[in-house]
């Protein structure tokens, strides 16, 4: 392919970019008293003009999911664990949920 038909991704110097993806990582702890914390991660991710039809340009959401555990110390011991996926973009992913 020669330069002329080959697609410009640099432009006056700068890279022409478009956003077509998102992901969000949170951890947040929380103190449940008697040495134990809940310690809660969430991921999501987010997509962004990936629809067939090109219908939007804004956010698609794709994943949202949360880990909670509940962590006693001194030992740093898990005493309990639960996962969820509120959003999931196939009807087979919280299959996946009991490996977390």
């Amino acid at each position: 392919m020669d330069g002329v038909n080959k697609r410009k991704s640099w432009e006056h110097g700068r890279l022409m970019k478009k956003l077509v993806h998102t992901r969000e990582i949170s951890i947040r702890s929380f103190d449940l008293g008697d040495h134990s914390i809940l310690v809660e991660g969430t991921l999501v991710d987010h997509g962004y003009g990936q629809r067939h039809d090109d219908a939007s340009e804004g956010p698609e959401l794709v994943h949202h999911m949360v880990i909670r555990l509940k962590v006693k110390g001194p030992g740093m011991l898990i005493e309990q664990a639960e996962a969820a996926m509120p959003h999931h973009p196939r009807k087979e992913c919280p299959e996946a949920l009991p490996s977390l």
